[in-house]
């Protein structure tokens, strides 16, 4: 029996299925990240539990390089089932147990059965640009949300 009551196939099959924007949660500005509320376009009365958010990071440390680069994560009733970030160096863990393999840069986090969403893989495609509106269209493409682009252009 899976540790998660959130199963692979479901998680999979939600992020295929067409998506709209519902209603914005709060606004993106200062420390809290832009959440918007995503349902379904085959019934979108219907709330899903379903969030896109996306976060700008902070202010750096002054005199020391900045590698920091925004974040998204798709979000089913508070678990991440998608997410994408950057760091320099990710340990891939498959089943709990750490493969040797290092994933560098821009990597998704998906849902699996077995270790929730500390899965990662390369994107594919991978994104271009690393500032937070082309992370939000590359999300929207990847996981099929419709209008999402228009709505956060609060970061611009």
């Amino acid at each position: 029996m899976p540790k998660h009551p959130i199963l692979r196939y479901n998680a999979d099959e939600l992020v295929k299925a067409r998506k709209i924007v519902g209603r914005m949660q709060w606004d993106g500005r200062g420390e809290k990240p832009l959440r918007v509320d995503i349902r379904r376009t085959d019934s979108p009365e219907v709330a899903i539990q379903l969030y896109f958010e996306a976060r700008t990071p902070g202010k750096g440390i002054s005199g020391v390089a900045d590698v920091r680069r925004p974040s998204a994560s798709l979000l089913w009733t508070g678990k991440r089932i998608r997410g994408i970030d950057w760091t320099i160096k990710h340990e891939v863990t498959r089943n709990g147990v750490p493969t040797g393999e290092v994933i560098k840069g821009w990597h998704e986090h998906y849902w699996t059965d077995e270790d929730g969403s500390d899965s990662i893989r390369e994107p594919k495609p991978c994104p271009r640009n690393q500032d937070v509106n082309a992370l939000i269209d590359w999300c929207c493409k990847q996981w099929n949300i419709e209008g999402l682009p228009h709505t956060m252009r609060l970061f611009a």
